[in-house]
């Protein structure tokens, strides 16, 4: 699978992203490749990086997510490894009259298997760019749809790569 054929970028060096101004994703794939956030890229029809991986992983169902982060400068977050599915939003909050309003990442994971209607998806909102956690809980997977929420192919535990 190639992650150009999708818009996906696999390096954040690449020129496109100011990686010491700005927060982004990270994702390791279970055949060893890594998906950096990319969103609003030229040159591409849709501009969320996150929807851009969903439709990828949808097409190729032999691979999945085995690591979730997020980084800034020399700080990072990353949510456990080898999880059944991964979910991924953005935030923002402006009290009334605030001159300024607060970004947020939404991330989550699925921690089981069954992949029933019910299972719970641990959700934290992380204040960007500081990458600190604000609020955690969980919802049950059928308020995660797909693309903001992207579940793993059964059975798939990779350990993940070093960054």
């Amino acid at each position: 699978m190639r992650l150009q054929d999708y818009g996906l970028a696999s390096d954040p060096h690449d020129g496109y992203l100011d990686v010491p101004h700005t927060w982004y994703w990270i994702v390791h794939l279970s055949d060893g490749q890594k998906v950096f956030q990319d969103d609003g890229r030229p040159g591409v029809e849709t501009a969320s990086a996150w929807i851009r991986l969903a439709q990828c992983l949808h097409e190729n169902s032999d691979i999945g997510i085995t690591r979730f982060g997020v980084y800034f400068r020399n700080n990072s977050l990353f949510l456990p490894d080898n999880q059944a599915g991964y979910y991924f939003s953005k935030g923002f909050l402006q009290g009334v009259g605030a001159a300024y309003g607060l970004n947020y990442y939404v991330m989550g994971y699925l921690e089981a298997s069954t992949h029933n209607s019910f299972d719970p998806v641990h959700i934290q909102w992380i204040k960007v760019p500081e990458l600190l956690s604000i609020n955690r809980y969980t919802r049950p997977i059928v308020d995660c749809p797909f693309p903001a929420m992207i579940v793993n192919p059964a059975g798939l535990t990779v350990p993940p790569t070093e960054l």
